[in-house]
Order: structure tokens, then sequence, then C-alpha cells
């Protein structure tokens, strides 16, 4: 009878021992398989993130090139109305008053003959 019972108890003892090996085995694969999954989210997100943040560093730069653009053609607007201007003055000091002075030279000299041929043919 004692040795029946000492073979059970053994039995018991080995069928714990063999239990806690299969928990600490069961505990070992769960807790590799949370680092995994976790690790495989941390990496979803942070390639969420790095996109989310190449996308807004995109949009800020267009707006900084388009507000450049912006501000180049306002300049090359200013400098061809300055060149225009100057070129319209240019011509209105020069061009124009060459001719003014050529029409009052002829206007002069038809005078003057107009007066020589009254003398003459009163």
């Amino acid at each position: 009878r004692m040795r029946l019972q000492r073979r059970q108890d053994a039995a018991l003892f080995l069928q714990a021992r063999v239990r806690s090996m299969q928990q600490q085995v069961q505990y070992h694969r769960v807790r590799g398989a949370v680092t995994k999954v976790s690790a495989r989210l941390r990496g979803v997100e942070a390639r969420r993130k790095l996109a989310t943040r190449h996308f807004r560093a995109c949009q800020v730069q267009a707006f900084v090139r388009g507000r450049q653009a912006q501000a180049r053609i306002q300049r090359e607007h200013n400098a061809a109305a300055h060149i225009a201007a100057a070129w319209k003055g240019f011509y209105y000091r020069h061009v124009v008053r060459f001719f003014q002075r050529a029409t009052r030279a002829a206007a002069l000299l038809r005078g003057y003959h107009t007066r020589q041929a009254l003398r003459r043919h009163p």
C-alpha cells in the first residue's frame, strides 16, 4: 500500500513538474509572439509617421517654392515695367522731340521762303 502511495505521489510530482515546464514553454512562446507583434506594430506606426512627415514636408516645400516663384515673377514684372518706362521716356524725350524739331525747322524754312517770295513778288 505504501508503494502504491509512493508511486502515485511520484507520478503527481512528475506530472506537476512536466505541467510547469509546459507552462513555462507556452509562456515564453506567447511572450516571443507578443514581442514580435508589438515590434511589427511599432514598425507600421513608424513607417506611417515617416510617410506623413514626408508628405507634409513636400506640402511645405511646394508652398514655399510657390511663394518664391510668385515673388520672382513679381520682381521680373517690376523690372520689365521699369525698362518699358525708361524706353518710353527716352522715346518721348529724343525721338518724338526730334520729329517735332524737324517739323519746326521745316515750318521755319517754309515761312522764310514764303516771306522771300513775297518780297520779290509783292
